[in-house]
């Protein structure tokens, strides 16, 4: 199976052993590429299995008849897509979409059962992972009405930055290939208010921007407006 010698099965929820299970035998999934910006689940599918990210960035969104979109989170390397199709009603999906040109690998829905009946340790960590999921977006929804726009922008920023930001002399250099107006989305406030933010953590000398690159050079003073 790929996944034994996958450099992020340790921190997936296929770190567990899986008995009976020949490294070399067929692969029970497949790896699926998928271009910049390209649809991977469309809003209201229902997921024939899981998708655990390769390599590359998604988002998460979901869209009102008007058209517009609401962004629900950022997913990266070891991140899982369509977990709701361990549900057997019927759970629709959000429209998840690439960032950049990215690699998945795709668990059909009956192995994916197969796995869980011979290795529990598999199906434990599927539910805690879920478990966690169900747990930050409840987080998320009270920080839309507990937590000032500056302090969800702090935290929004500050969370990407200790997942897939880069540490350098400067500080913590944050380059994703998402936009102002896609930032703005994730934590709920208009663009024209988190460009105003953004202006005001340059002038604390809490960031520096270069282009769409955010270097966090105070994370200390992150932490107090995510407070």
């Amino acid at each position: 199976m790929l996944c034994v010698k996958c450099p992020l099965r340790e921190d997936s929820v296929f770190r567990t052993s899986l008995p009976g299970i020949d490294p070399h035998a067929e692969q029970p999934h497949s790896i699926r590429r998928f271009a910049k910006r390209q649809v991977v689940l469309r809003e209201g599918e229902v997921p024939e299995g899981i998708y655990c990210i390769r390599s590359g960035l998604l988002k998460r969104s979901v869209g009102d008849p008007q058209g517009n979109r609401k962004i629900l989170e950022i997913l990266g390397p070891g991140d899982l897509l369509g977990v709701e199709s361990i549900s057997d009603n019927g759970s629709r999906a959000a429209e998840a979409a690439t960032l950049e040109a990215s690699e998945l690998c795709f668990f059909h829905r009956r192995d994916l059962l197969e796995l869980a009946k011979r290795a529990p340790g598999f199906a434990l960590a599927l539910a805690a992972y879920a478990a966690e999921r169900m747990a930050r977006a409840e987080r998320e929804m009270a920080d839309l009405s507990l937590k000032s726009a500056r302090a969800r922008l702090a935290g929004a920023i500050l969370g990407l930055g200790r997942k897939y930001g880069k540490r350098t002399p400067q500080g913590i250099l944050l380059d994703l290939p998402i936009s102002r107006g896609e930032l703005a989305d994730l934590v709920g406030i208009a663009l024209a208010t988190a460009s105003r933010l953004f202006r005001e953590l340059k002038k604390a000398g809490v960031i520096r921007t270069r282009g769409r690159r955010i270097f966090i050079l105070r994370s200390e003073q992150f932490e107090e407006d995510n407070g």
